[in-house]
């Protein structure tokens, strides 16, 4: 039996006038009866609001079909966690639900000035603890931030992340991400990402050329001629007012490998800069830049195999509400 959930079919982005307001239209389609799943091509992630809210699928009649969107987040990438205060320390539970590999911890901390030390422990039973990574700092400072801590990899089904309060007041902490192995992060897009390069005082900075604009990126992942090296990098959105940090490295320093999570979308943003910072080291010769992007879906429900319209571009459009 064939599986419902398709891609779409090849078809060419083209400019229509069939609905005023729509700049561009493609013809998708539902491969069975059913549920059907596609994923959005960056040229109509590039087209469409940041939101997707001008996305509108029909019939080839006209008439509106309900769907909704889905981006296809890996195992983890999020985690479900417990935080809380215990005496001079925020305290973050985290649960994988089994044993996984992870080899570091994004936090999500909307303070705009803080310095703080965590400690990160593992558990496979959520009871003896045992120490992963200690007194690592984490900071946002002066327009420079670091709420990664990296390790080398480690195989637990809980987490327990210590952050210090002794000397400055808790932050609130909005989110917990798993930077998981290498190799995990196969179901994401991977993006050749086209850059030019500058030296700015002791730092490199390189000018990426995303492909479309709108893009979610969940790592960065750098190779350069150097064979031994780490570097911090910042990764800046001038447009959307952000930065990812993280350290990158030929992977001989625990914790520090080619990649660093983004978990940020680039709205409206294609060229944003990757900012390595030397130190007096010479300058870093980056080979390859690769992006490992989340892809977008539209499922729908359809009654028999069919060919449909996507429209989308219309920069004034909200977004429908089918009730799903």
């Amino acid at each position: 039996m064939k599986h419902p959930f398709l891609s779409f079919v090849l078809c060419a982005v083209c400019v229509t006038p069939a609905r005023a307001g729509w700049n561009y239209v493609q013809t998708v389609a539902a491969g069975a009866a059913g549920l059907n799943k596609i994923e959005l091509s960056t040229a109509v992630i590039d087209r469409s609001l940041p939101d997707l809210a001008d996305l509108r699928l029909r019939t080839p009649g006209g008439a509106d079909v309900p769907y909704f969107t889905v981006r296809n987040l890996p195992p983890d990438f999020v985690l479900q966690t417990d935080i809380r205060e215990e005496g001079k320390m925020t305290v973050v539970l985290a649960d994988f639900g089994k044993p996984r590999d992870v080899m570091g911890v994004l936090l999500e901390i909307p303070a705009e000035e803080f310095i703080k030390t965590v400690n990160v422990m593992g558990s496979d039973t959520g009871a003896d603890w045992r120490p992963v990574a200690l007194k690592k700092y984490i900071f946002r400072q002066g327009g420079r931030a670091k709420l990664q801590v990296r390790f080398a990899p480690v195989r637990y089904r809980f987490l327990r992340l210590e952050l210090d309060n002794e000397t400055s007041p808790p932050v609130g902490i909005t989110q917990v991400s798993a930077v998981l192995r290498a190799g995990a992060y196969d179901r994401l897009k991977k993006i050749e990402i086209p850059f030019s390069a500058a030296q700015r005082g002791k730092d490199t900075v390189l000018t990426l050329d995303l492909p479309a604009r709108n893009l979610y990126i969940a790592e960065l992942e750098l190779t350069a001629q150097d064979g031994l090296y780490s570097r911090q990098a910042r990764l800046v959105s001038v447009r959307n007012s952000f930065a990812a940090a993280g350290c990158v490295g030929s992977g001989q320093e625990p914790g520090c490998g080619k990649s660093f999570p983004v978990r940020r979308q680039f709205a409206d943003e294609t060229a944003p800069e990757l900012i390595i910072s030397n130190g007096d080291n010479p300058p870093l010769a980056v080979r390859s830049v690769t992006a490992y992007c989340l892809p977008v879906y539209a499922v729908f429900d359809s009654p028999a195999p069919a060919a449909y319209k996507l429209y989308f571009g219309n920069r004034t459009a909200r977004a429908p509400d089918y009730g799903l």
